[in-house]
């Protein structure tokens, strides 16, 4: 079951059931890590996406098409990449999936390698050129939240949207 899915038996009742008001909420286990940008994959099944993307290479073009994933690329060469709001990870096969922060990862990792977005490759190489000192500055590792399972994940993942 993918990870929407869960959210939406969560919201509608099946599944876990909503907090009520003056419950304890269950701890969730989490931890921060710092982690390589290039070891972030994203999330094929993004509640952003009309239907899952079958490969990356679609999912990047998917979100610089529909969300401007490049004008989040400007911005980080702007103001450069902050840590207020963690990407909200869970590892699978060796890699650390994007259940939140799809847009940032996506232009954070696209400017370190603009082959990874086909159909934008031309725009953020010619974007990197015009800033080029700043895109020295971007980072090699970012801290993330990891979250044990995407089960896991979907409460959190729903109080957020």
């Amino acid at each position: 079951m993918g990870i929407w899915k869960m959210i939406s038996g969560w919201r509608s009742g099946c599944g876990e059931s909503e907090p009520t008001k003056g419950a304890a909420v269950p701890r969730v286990p989490e931890e921060v890590r710092r982690v390589k940008v290039d070891s972030l994959a994203l999330d094929l099944s993004n509640f952003r996406f009309a239907v899952d993307q079958s490969n990356e290479s679609l999912a990047f073009n998917y979100l610089f098409e529909e969300y401007d994933v490049l004008g989040m690329a400007r911005s980080l060469l702007r103001e450069g990449y902050t840590t207020n709001e963690l990407p909200l990870v869970v590892e699978e096969n060796s890699r650390f999936v994007v259940l939140e922060a799809n847009r940032r990862v996506s232009a954070l990792r696209a400017l370190r390698d603009p082959s990874l977005a086909p159909a934008y490759r031309q725009r953020i190489e010619a974007l990197l050129k015009r800033h080029q000192e700043d895109a020295d500055e971007l980072p090699d590792e970012i801290y993330v939240t990891v979250i044990p399972d995407r089960k896991t994940a979907a409460p959190i993942l729903a109080r957020q949207q």
